[in-house]
This record gives C-alpha cells, structure tokens and sequence, in this order.
C-alpha cells in the first residue's frame, strides 16, 4: 500500500518540512500480514473478507448537484437556487 501524508498549512514548520509538501511511504507486505496487524490493532480481519463494498458507515443520499446533464440534455436546477 501507499500512504501519502499531506503537511498542516495552517501550522509552522521548518524550511525543509515546507519545500516537501507531502511525505509518501511504501510498504510492501502480504495480505495475510496486513490482517495480522489489523487484528493487533484491535480490528475484526473478518471485516475484511472481501475489497469489495467495504464501508465502515452508510452512505448518505447523492446530492442532485452530482447527477449532471438529464437525458433530455437538460441541466438539472441547482438545489442551491
């Protein structure tokens, strides 16, 4: 997996930390292994049976605003109006 960690702008930091912008960290391991931790974290690996649908929460409703053009070709009113 790769992780990337994006800086606090709003904080200050050392000259070095501000030119970086972003630190990426690599980690290559198995899956089997990556449970294993997870599971000393506390996690339940069978949540992670399966990449698929995984969500810890429920997804709330899809804003018209993300819907686009209809298929009459017409934009859908802003629900911000």
């Amino acid at each position: 997996r790769i992780l990337r960690f994006e800086f606090d702008h709003t904080r200050p930091h050392s000259k070095v930390i501000e030119e970086m912008h972003h630190v990426d960290i690599v980690e290559s391991k198995s899956i089997a292994q990556y449970l294993r931790e997870l599971e000393a974290m506390g996690e339940d690996p069978k949540e992670y049976e399966s990449i698929w649908g995984y969500s810890a929460g429920e997804m709330e409703e899809r804003s018209p605003v993300f819907e686009g053009v209809t298929e009459s070709g017409e934009t859908p009113p802003s629900p911000l109006q």
